[in-house]
C-alpha cells in the first residue's frame, strides 16, 4: 500500500527492474480494474532501451531502486453476440475468450478469458481489456461439433461494440489409438488415460484448438468440431508415468507425415495414432555460432522423429551454459530442433531469428535402454535466401 517493494534470492549478474503491465505482441494482460499502469523501468522509462542496469554481485543488496511511473491508463470493454453461421440465430451459453494478434494478424498468440458466457440473446460482454489488436472468439467445448470464427477487433481509446461471431459446424476425426513395442499390461492398461487434441494449420486467420478427445479402453476416439485446414494430432497422457509419445499416424494404412487435411464439415474417419512408451534419455550441450540470441530468450531442444512433424519425449528449458535433457524417448532416428521464445516481446530481428531456426537441424539415433550423449550445434549464419 505504500509501493515499498523487495525482490530477494537473485543470482549475481545485471538486471533491468521494472513494474507494471507489459503490452507486446503475441502477449495478453487481463486485469479486472478499471485502470492499469504501463510497465515502466527503473528509474522512469518505459523503454527498455532507457533503463538503468543494476549491477548484483554476491551479498549485495541494492536499494533505492525507485521506479516512476506515469498515470495509470483506463481500460475498455467489448461487447457483441454469438450467432449460428447457417441460421443466423443466438446462441446462449456460450464462453468467450479473446487472443492478441500475431505476424501482422497471420496468427493468434496468447488467450485470455474472465469466464464470461453469452446470454439468452447470444450477447457478451469482455471487461477490461487494454488497447492492442486482437480476435474475439468462442470456445469450443468437449463432443461440440461447433467452432467458432475469429472477429478481429483493435482497442484504442473507447469501447468496441457490435462484434458479431459467428460459429459453424465443424468436420470430425475418428479412429483407433494402439500402443505399440510392449505387451506389458501395467502400460497397455494406461491407454484409456491418453487424451488426442488437435492443432489445426489454416491459410485463414482460425481460433485455437477445443478440447481434447478422450481415448476410449478400445483405444476409440473422435475429435468433433474440428475446423477445416491441416489437422497435426498430439497426446497428452493425464498420468505421469509412463511417458507417451507418437510413432506415426496412418489413415487406411497409408503414413500421415504432417497430419490429416480435414476440408469444411468433413467427418475423417480411418485415422490410427501408433504410440510408443519411451523410456530413453538424451542429453545434450548446446553450442550457438555464428551470431547470438537475445539474453533473455527462452530456449527449448525439441527431439521430432525423423520424417515427421511429430514431437518425441519430455523437454525442459535448457539449463545456463547450454545443457538440456530429454527424457521419455522411444527408440529411433531424430532430428533436433531449437526453439526459442521471447519475454521482451517479438520484434522484426526475432522473427528472422525463428525463421532461420525453424531450418536448423541435427541428426541423432537413440537406441534402446540407453543414455545418449550430443553437441548440439546452431550455425545462425544466414544461408542463401536467408536475411
Amino acid at each position: 500500500d505504500r509501493g515499498i517493494y523487495r525482490i530477494y534470492g537473485l543470482l549475481a549478474g545485471r538486471y533491468l527492474v521494472g513494474a507494471g503491465f507489459a503490452q507486446r505482441e503475441g502477449s495478453i494482460m487481463l486485469t479486472v480494474n478499471r485502470a492499469y499502469y504501463q510497465f515502466t523501468y527503473h528509474p522512469d522509462t518505459t523503454e527498455q532501451s532507457k533503463a538503468r542496469v543494476i549491477e548484483i554481485s554476491e551479498g549485495f543488496e541494492a536499494t533505492g531502486i525507485d521506479i516512476k511511473m506515469a498515470d495509470a491508463k483506463k481500460t475498455y470493454d467489448v461487447f457483441g453476440r454469438v450467432v449460428n453461421a447457417d441460421t443466423g440465430q443466438p446462441m446462449a451459453g456460450v464462453r468467450m475468450s479473446f487472443g492478441s494478434l500475431m505476424d501482422g494478424g497471420k496468427r493468434i498468440g496468447a488467450v485470455g478469458s474472465f469466464g464470461n458466457q453469452s446470454d439468452a440473446q447470444g450477447e457478451f460482454h469482455i471487461p477490461g481489456v487494454l488497447p492492442g489488436k486482437y480476435a474475439a472468439f468462442a470456445s469450443r467445448e468437449q463432443d461440440s461439433d461447433l467452432y467458432s470464427e475469429p472477429v478481429l477487433f483493435e482497442i484504442g481509446d473507447e469501447d468496441v461494440t457490435g462484434l458479431v461471431v459467428k460459429m459453424r459446424r465443424g468436420g470430425s476425426i475418428s479412429g483407433v489409438a494402439v500402443i505399440e513395442g510392449t505387451n506389458d499390461p501395467a502400460i497397455l492398461s494406461k491407454l484409456s488415460q491418453i487424451q488426442v487434441y488437435a492443432n489445426v494449420r489454416s491459410e485463414e486467420l482460425s481460433a485455437p484448438s477445443g478440447a481434447p478427445a478422450n481415448v476410449g479402453t478400445d483405444g476409440s476416439f473422435a475429435l468433433r468440431g474440428v475446423n477445416p485446414g491441416m489437422a497435426r494430432l498430439n497426446i497428452y497422457n493425464r498420468a505421469e508415468t509412463p511417458r507417451f509419445s507418437i510413432l506415426r499416424i496412418e489413415r487406411d494404412g497409408a503414413a500421415l507425415r504432417e497430419g490429416v487435411q480435414i476440408n469444411p464439415g468433413e467427418q475423417v474417419t480411418g485415422v490410427r495414432i501408433v504410440i510408443g512408451h519411451g523410456t530413453n534419455t538424451l542429453r545434450g550441450q548446446l553450442r550457438i555460432t555464428g551470431g547470438s540470441l537475445p539474453e533473455d530468450a527462452i530456449l527449448v531442444v525439441n527431439a521430432y522423429r525423423a520424417g515427421t512433424e511429430f514431437v518425441n519425449g519430455r523437454s525442459r528449458q535448457v539449463e545456463a551454459g547450454g545443457r538440456f535433457v530429454i527424457e521419455g524417448l522411444t527408440p529411433g532416428e531424430y532430428e533436433l530442433k531449437l526453439s526459442a521464445y521471447f519475454p521482451s516481446g517479438a520484434t522484426t530481428e526475432t522473427g528472422k531469428l525463428t525463421e532461420r531456426l525453424n531450418k536448423r537441424a541435427q541428426a541423432v539415433a537413440v537406441g534402446v535402454n540407453q543414455e545418449t550423449q550430443v553437441t548440439f550445434v546452431i550455425d545462425l549464419t544466414p544461408k542463401e535466401g536467408e536475411q
